[in-house]
């Protein structure tokens, strides 16, 4: 009870405080109104003076008289009700004072609440003026630049939708729709707009992302060593039933590996399947787990060896996944050349089975390429008229596809000497194995039996051109 008694007059002193406080803040409020009704009244009473005045001068010019009379009523009567507007502005601010009047504790909490916040939106001020600035600027990309359309080739230099060499920088150009792709506009899946673009692009990569021979730098590697893991790769591609992108991106994945680490023996075949997985998680909308890995090397290798593997793979290639393989080149060549399903299944399987051989990686993917399409469209057992083609199809390399790839006969014809030397034989392992995964491939009804019922391939085929 003392302790309540001692503290009442704390309470009431401050509520009259407060009470006090709010009637000077109401005195200051009708101090203001009053002041400002009084200087209107001195501009209303300084501009009835003026308006008098210039009626009296006026007086001299009668054709004026009747635009001042009516002038100057309407002024009054504007001043009269701006008055007036502004004692009901200074009312209404007078009522709400008097009827917000704060409590003891509560005003002063409100008070302290509104300074901090006004000291924010003073702070802040200048934010939405940045930001209305930073928006208003023009942006192209990151920087406010203007944007630059690319120009169609065709407007610089006669390319004729062919793969330009060097100097010719492909990002600065548009070379628009080729002649081989103006029956293709009604289907958006052969993105007739941009594939003499994709494959320009893919023609200026192909240097960068080619490998190169190794076995030289492999001392505990050799030549056959690579021949059994790629046909043992086939065997899996088989198996798992994958893409044929999967198939050419493994390989080109294992031997840019390859090219740049050196590998034991007893991990060639975790860097080969690391290798297939790797490749699945790119093209295949499914790819295999981790643990179908670990179980097609009958277990050789640990789950956690196929992960720290694929880590150490994909830093060693500095995520470079995205590289040209021969295998789109093949699809455009014999797209161009208007192949028959035949000829297409035949120029695969000397693709698949050069694949295989360490002497191909000399050879840029897209010239093998044009060799396989060559060799494949020049065998005996296959006539073959090139739709749409006014000069024919003859036996030899195509005239088409040499305009087409820019390149030489004998650039061709060196490529296609190695397949007339690899695609027939058939390798043996020590153990008597034979390395023919490709052919047993192509054997099927599938493929229409080509790596058995077809002439091997002969580069005397080439010769009429």
């Amino acid at each position: 009870m003392a302790g309540n008694a001692a503290t009442r007059p704390v309470t009431r002193s401050s509520a009259q405080n407060a009470t006090g406080a709010s009637r000077r803040a109401l005195g200051d409020v009708s101090n203001q109104a009053s002041t400002s009704n009084n200087e209107l009244a001195n501009k209303s009473t300084r501009r009835s003076q003026r308006l008098s005045s210039s009626a009296n001068q006026s007086q001299s010019r009668p054709e004026d008289e009747t635009t001042t009379s009516v002038a100057a009523p309407r002024r009054s009567r504007r001043l009269s009700n701006a008055a007036s507007n502004e004692d009901t502005s200074t009312q209404n601010a007078t009522a709400t004072a008097t009827r917000s009047e704060p409590s003891n504790k509560r005003s002063r909490r409100t008070s302290s609440r509104g300074a901090k916040r006004s000291r924010s939106l003073n702070s802040d001020s200048s934010g939405p003026a940045r930001k209305s600035r930073r928006n208003s600027a023009p942006r192209n990309g990151s920087r406010g630049e203007p944007t630059v359309r690319r120009q169609l080739c065709a407007d610089i230099i006669n390319t004729g939708h062919v793969l330009q060499r060097h100097p010719f920088d492909a990002s600065k150009y548009v070379a628009g729709v080729s002649v081989h792709d103006n029956d293709k506009s009604d289907d958006p899946q052969e993105a007739h707009e941009y594939v003499t673009d994709i494959f320009q692009r893919l023609f200026d990569s192909e240097s960068k992302s080619s490998p190169r021979p190794f076995i030289n730098s492999q001392p505990a590697l050799n030549t056959l060593m690579r021949e059994i893991l790629i046909d043992w790769l086939v065997e899996v591609h088989m198996k798992f039933r994958l893409l044929p992108e999967t198939l050419y991106l493994s390989v080109n994945i294992l031997d840019r590996y390859l090219n740049k680490e050196t590998v034991p023996r007893r991990k060639l075949q975790l860097v080969g399947v690391t290798s297939l997985l790797l490749a699945c998680k790119y093209e295949e909308i499914y790819p295999p787990e981790v643990k179908d890995c670990v179980y097609i090397t009958d277990r050789a290798y640990t789950r956690q060896d196929v992960l720290d593997m694929e880590a150490h793979i994909v830093m060693t290639l500095e995520f470079r996944l995205s590289v040209s393989t021969g295998y789109p080149f093949l699809k455009r060549y014999l797209d161009i050349m208007k192949a028959s399903s035949t000829a297409k299944n035949l120029a695969s399987f000397y693709m698949e089975r050069t694949l295989q051989e360490h002497e191909s990686l000399q050879f840029r993917p897209s010239v093998l390429a044009a060799a396989a399409v060559s060799l494949a469209m020049s065998n005996p057992d296959i006539v073959e008229f090139a739709e749409n083609d006014d000069e024919g199809h003859q036996p030899g390399i195509p005239k088409k596809l040499i305009r087409y790839t820019g390149f030489s006969i004998c650039e061709i014809r060196d490529a296609a000497s190695l397949m007339e030397r690899t695609v027939p034989e058939t390798t043996s392992t020590n153990a008597r194995r034979t390395l023919a995964a490709v052919k047993r491939k192509y054997e099927s009804d599938r493929y229409d039996c080509v790596s058995t019922a077809f002439t091997p391939p002969l580069v005397e085929h080439l010769e009429n051109v």
